[in-house]
């Protein structure tokens, strides 16, 4: 009874703010909970103080403020000890097709399992807490296994979720080799003109050192110019953000000879070479090298400078593959099928050339001159599909995944793809495009008196550049093209920490060029006198984005 009066108060018009409050209603929503399930499902009284409880908690979930779920013991107790209710609320708002409501409790959720927010101590964070036992109502295993609640987990938090377990990886093998506590990690240094000489060496790819190196217990990167010399610049995360862009850009150019370009629908990607293994001599060596990077693209949070194919993201998860996710081919095999009598006149043979290098693969021996027909068009099609969704990649993929696993352990890598899909993983490797309003609202400033007219300006000709120029923007400052998942609000430093970009009052004369501090998504302004000066500024430092010490 009082239980029940105290949630028909809340749910009208009472505070949710206080703490002695809040723990009153974790009191009468237990309670509340238990007559339910003591109760038939049909019963009639069990429905009515259900759909109170579902008020309840909607009236909870608008009500609390977001930064204040963090705050005190209380706010925390509230969510966690309605862990047995969640799955039934979420049932519920599925059938009602509560959008809104669903959004909330998705940002509630994350913003609990991570508190991407710089005031707030990273220990705080349940990412790690609760991935507890299996069976357990709503732990992170069991939203992830659940398919009717993966939506909860947003594609950042499934980042953070890899990012711990390989981290929890990398603490147990540092205790191991040395207990002492001292683990420098592996330091690269990159010749920013042939940013692949070297690297297969220094990582350790198999046929260029005797020595398995640990990959996974942190890298440092140091860039040397084009003259040789060491550029300033400590590696807190911006050296890493621009080295793994600059190096897979190298490795999937088609003019390198590892991958080719592809249509999916309205976007380029790019994927393997079929032909790769008769063109590059090492290429074994090249795809493993490709793999790591894909890994630290993951880890580390820099973002690769091409989208790469669904078909080759599907290889990478381990995720079946389906003529849909090839649209060409799947466009092929309708005009195939649709050709009937006029079949021959496509001169198709059970074999595929390519044209820019020449070279040809047989579906079938003697496919080259096996003409296809009314008779065995089907076997054709088979035969081609197959090639496309798997034999195309054979030759890449044991060593792209081989070096893949040797930054994300095969084991995460596996509870990882049972929770990401291709969409997600294009996204946490390619980055999110730029949004202007997304930018100016997670930005801070720092060194300027109220409202500032060099801040107005700034704004005014970002959102005059061009798209390009955006992007070479924020490369500038950040060290890489992609904006993390979610976008600006979810950036983080080299510890994983929640920071916001700023924009730093220099201080210094306008003759110089603003300066970027790339570990820190830290850009320094001189009080340009003219929007002019500051756009001409602006782009001369966006010409020279790649290196350190710019000033």
């Amino acid at each position: 009874g009082s239980a029940n009066l105290l949630l028909l108060d809340e749910r009208e018009d009472a505070d949710w703010g206080g703490s002695e409050q809040l723990v009153q209603v974790n009191r009468a929503f237990k309670t509340l909970w238990q007559v339910c399930c003591a109760k038939p499902a049909d019963d009639v009284k069990r429905l009515s103080i259900t759909e109170l409880l579902w008020d309840a908690l909607q009236k909870w979930l608008h009500g609390v403020p977001l930064q204040d779920i963090w705050i005190g013991e209380d706010n925390i107790l509230v969510f966690w000890a309605l862990i047995p209710l969640w799955p039934h609320y979420l049932d519920h708002l599925e059938a009602k097709q509560a959008t809104e409501e669903k959004g909330r409790f998705q940002e509630i959720c994350n913003w609990v399992l991570w508190p991407n927010d710089p005031l707030i101590e990273s220990s705080y964070g349940l990412i790690g807490n609760l991935d507890i036992e299996d069976g357990e109502d709503i732990s992170l295993k069991f939203l992830f296994s659940e398919k009717r609640f993966q939506w909860v987990i947003t594609p950042a938090t499934k980042q953070r979720y890899l990012q711990y377990r390989v981290g929890k990886v990398a603490e147990a093998q540092a205790e191991v080799e040395d207990p002492n506590g001292e683990h420098p990690g592996l330091l690269l240094v990159i010749n920013r003109e042939s940013p692949l000489q070297d690297l297969c060496q220094q990582l350790g790819i198999s046929g260029y050192t005797p020595c398995p190196i640990n990959l996974i217990g942190g890298i440092s990167v140091h860039f040397h110019g084009v003259d040789g010399a060491a550029e300033d610049g400590i590696d807190e995360g911006g050296p890493w953000r621009e080295a793994i862009p600059l190096m897979l850009a190298e490795l999937t150019s088609p003019k390198h000879g590892l991958f080719q370009l592809r249509e999916d629908g309205e976007i380029r990607t790019v994927e393997p070479l079929w032909c790769a293994a008769n063109l590059v001599p090492d290429y074994q060596a090249q795809y493993e090298l490709c793999g790591m990077l894909i890994g630290m693209a993951l880890v580390y949070q820099a973002y690769a400078p091409a989208h790469f194919s669904r078909c080759f993201l599907k290889h990478l998860l381990g995720q079946k593959r389906s003529i849909d996710d090839v649209p060409a081919l799947a466009d092929q095999m309708k005009q195939v099928r649709a050709a009937g009598d006029t079949l021959e006149m496509l001169c198709l043979t059970f074999s595929v050339d390519d044209s820019m290098t020449g070279q040809t693969a047989e579906l079938t021996l003697g496919g080259a001159d096996k003409e296809v027909t009314s008779k065995n068009v089907d076997s054709y099609l088979q035969m081609r599909s197959n090639w496309e969704l798997e034999k195309r990649f054979e030759h890449a993929m044991p060593y792209v995944l081989k070096g893949l696993h040797c930054i994300v352990p095969p084991d995460v890598l596996e509870a990882f793809s049972q929770i990401v899909s291709p969409e997600e993983l294009d996204v946490l490797l390619a980055g999110n495009g730029i949004n202007i309003t997304d930018w100016q609202e997670y930005t801070e400033y720092s060194g300027f008196e109220e409202d500032p007219i060099i801040i107005q300006r700034f704004w005014e000709i970002v959102e005059g550049f061009t798209a390009q120029e955006r992007e070479d923007l924020w490369t500038f400052i950040s060290g890489s093209k992609g904006v993390p998942p979610g976008g600006f609000g979810n950036l983080t430093n080299a510890d994983g920490e929640g920071v916001r970009f700023t924009i730093q009052n220099a201080y210094s004369s306008p003759d110089h060029l603003p300066v970027a501090h790339t570990c820190s998504y830290q850009l320094d302004l001189p009080a340009y006198e003219t929007a002019e000066a500051l756009a001409m500024k602006l782009r001369l430092a966006m010409a020279h984005h790649q290196g350190f010490g710019l000033a």
